[in-house]
């Protein structure tokens, strides 16, 4: 994480409402079991993560506004100035913002971010920098056209993936999809991807039971296309408003998929062949 998001936090906490950052008493931690110190753990990190999105979000509405008035140059010279960090450290914080932070048309409207699915969980904690950094990365290899058509596809999946995946494994999942797409007509890695494929089903203590797994490219597009439409978040009715997380309208998509197949009498083809189904 870019250091410079604590030479700013006091502000940001005066326009966070009712700021999420608790003072963390070192003699309350004594009393705490070691189940309780790991969900403050993930507590904190998700407010931190939070809070740098917070930065994220400043910058972006400062950039919109200007600021040749001050004498710099761009984004990275006043990161560099008002934060007191490297260049380096500077012009990595100035790509969140172009990557990862509202903007806005030449007329001044509101435009939704370079990478809106991204955004919107880093926004809420869910998705580190580092992850959302190395989703943009890995979009950005293809062509623009292969962008035009793949990108939000490919954007959506790996956030998905983030949740279960370190970034250094969620790249290489990334440079995967990358490869079965092929946009420079090179041969392409089936034989490879049929080699790293598997899914397994690990129940928990308490009856759920957690999905782990690498799917091919083709797998992974089939289930993207069948479930995408069906997590969509629900038109505020009679029930309300959906306040469903992602991984949550993802979850239960999955579920309804499951039923379908079911109620329709699944795939009557011998097991193992899944091209056979018709």
């Amino acid at each position: 994480m870019n250091i410079g998001i604590f030479s700013t936090a006091a502000t940001l906490l005066e326009i966070i409402p009712d700021g999420n950052i608790e003072h963390v008493n070192d003699s309350e931690l004594g009393r705490l079991s070691v189940v309780e110190l790991r969900s403050s753990l993930r507590d904190l990190q998700r407010q931190l993560i939070t809070l740098q999105y917070e930065q994220v979000a400043v910058l972006a509405e400062l950039d919109s506004r200007g600021f040749e008035s001050l004498g710099l140059r761009g984004l990275p010279d006043l990161i560099r100035v008002e934060l007191n960090v490297t260049r380096r450290a500077a012009r990595a914080q100035a790509q969140l913002v172009a990557r990862f932070g509202e903007r806005r048309s030449m007329t001044g409207e509101p435009l939704e971010p370079v990478y809106p699915v991204a955004a919107k969980v880093f926004a809420a904690g869910e998705l580190s920098a580092e992850h959302a950094t190395v989703i943009a990365d890995v979009v950005e290899t293809l062509p623009a056209p292969a962008q035009a058509e793949h990108g939000t596809g490919i954007e959506s999946t790996l956030v998905e993936l983030a949740a279960e995946h370190d970034p250094r494994t969620l790249k290489q999942l990334g440079q995967r999809i990358i490869a079965h797409l092929d946009p420079d007509g090179s041969e392409p890695v089936e034989r490879n991807q049929a080699a790293w494929r598997g899914l397994s089903l690990r129940p928990g203590p308490d009856s759920t039971v957690r999905i782990e797994g690498i799917l091919t490219p083709e797998c992974a597009a089939i289930w993207q296309a069948a479930l995408t439409p069906l997590a969509q978040r629900r038109s505020t009715d009679e029930l309300g408003e959906d306040t469903r997380t992602i991984g949550q309208r993802w979850h239960d998509a999955f579920e309804h998929a499951g039923r379908m197949l079911l109620a329709t009498g699944g795939c009557r083809s011998r097991p193992g062949c899944p091209r056979s189904c018709s």
